[in-house]
């Protein structure tokens, strides 16, 4: 080969080299390292803007826990993201700026069963699946082993000990979803033949489409709330028509809009009905008690408390209308702050929800009248969840 062969020959090898390490950097591995037990939603910024590029939502009302099988996994390494198995689905994926070429994931579940995982574009076409079983793994050669202390007839098996670190404690496997198109989100279900089934996901890996959100998840960042028609002095009240999507967004993780606050509001709703309210946490001045007032009589909503309808009111069908009273004067929330009073109510059904949200204020003295501000109203519409309960993995 000659030397200016040999030079491009060197440049192509070079530039493809360069390509191909561009297209790995894209790749994003989500390890859950931030993640918190209790939150329903997880929500996940790759390039460090502030604004969330993936969502893992469930509707479990205990939301995930970080923790599960231990450290005998080849797939695993906690922290990961541990759910029940009991829902349908179990989790759901948005991808708020979409996803392109594939997704993957490890998982791992309390006990041998089957799971499908599901990829969808923004318009609501599959554009790939995969089903999925768990093995278990020599964690030194990752090769699949019979079920650790037992050969494939269930005849107790010495050489495959069991709880010993050699192979996985837990059925487990990996899970890599091709596509051509654009994907928006990933629906994924395990099938447990028992009651009170776990699973935990780890090192979930995808490639974003661009950077500008999809129309499908508009309002689905706290800080690009959907906005209300211009705030009217004479006529104080601020209308949002919302699409909530079946398991997702309005129903599986939050909506932001962005009303202006005041020292209580009245909502009403039309579409559906609204089935629990929370206040997440307590003001930056120490607020944390305020009044509900459905159907003319009152009751105590405590920050981080949720404030469930049906148990306290004992109405199956929610409401569609209530107020919400007594934020304290001395708050005087900022106007400018994006998240200084954020309200979760979840809804009985899915589809287009009308709020209407009206004001209430209080004539003080211009020192202790509160300025407009910004309300986050977290639209979840939680269908039918009933009450899960923790599964300890043994």
């Amino acid at each position: 080969m000659n030397i200016t062969l040999k030079t491009a020959f060197a440049c192509l090898l070079s530039a493809y080299s360069i390509t191909a390490s561009a297209i790995v950097s894209n790749v994003e591995t989500i390890t859950f390292d931030s993640a918190i037990d209790g939150e329903t939603s997880h929500l996940f910024d790759g390039d460090g803007d502030g604004v969330a590029d993936v969502i893992f939502s469930t509707m479990d009302p205990f939301g995930f826990n970080t923790a599960g099988p231990g450290p005998n996994q080849l797939y695993i390494s906690e922290p990961g993201l541990e759910g029940t198995t009991g829902l349908t689905p179990d989790l759901r994926v948005d991808f708020l700026q979409g996803a392109v070429g594939s997704i993957g994931f490890g998982f791992a579940t309390t006990d041998p069963m089957t799971g499908v995982a599901q990829v969808f574009d923004q318009a609501h076409n599959q554009i790939g699946s995969q089903v999925f079983a768990g093995e278990y793994f020599d964690l030194t050669t990752e090769e699949t082993v019979d079920f650790p202390g037992f050969n494939s007839d269930n005849i107790p098996n010495e050489e495959i000990p069991f709880g010993e670190g050699s192979t996985s404690g837990f059925p487990e496997g990996r899970v890599e979803i091709p596509f051509a198109d654009a994907a928006a989100y990933v629906i994924i279900d395990f099938n447990s033949e028992f009651g009170g089934g776990r699973y935990i996901i780890d090192n979930f890996t995808y490639e974003a489409a661009g950077t500008d959100t999809l129309t499908l998840f508009e309002g689905a960042d706290p800080n690009f709330p959907k906005l209300p028609d211009p705030f009217d002095s004479e006529n104080p009240e601020f209308q949002f028509e919302l699409e909530t999507l079946e398991d997702g967004l309005g129903t599986l993780f939050p909506i932001f809009v962005d009303p202006i606050i005041a020292v209580g509001y009245e909502y009403s709703v039309s579409g559906s009905t609204v089935t629990s309210v929370l206040i997440p946490q307590i003001l930056p001045n120490g607020d944390g008690d305020f009044t509900i007032v459905i159907d003319g009589i009152s009751y105590t909503l405590t920050a981080g408390v949720i404030f469930d309808i049906l148990t306290e009111t004992g109405n199956a069908n929610g409401v569609s209308s209530f107020k919400i009273l007594d934020i304290d004067t001395t708050e005087a929330l900022d106007p400018a702050d994006a998240l200084a009073f954020n309200t979760g109510l979840t809804f009985l059904n899915a589809g287009t929800v009308n709020v209407t949200q009206t004001p209430i204020t209080v004539n003080t003295s211009a020192n202790n009248v509160p300025e407009p501000g910004t309300l986050l109203l977290i639209l979840l519409g939680l269908l039918g969840v009933g009450s899960a309960k923790k599964y300890r993995w043994q």
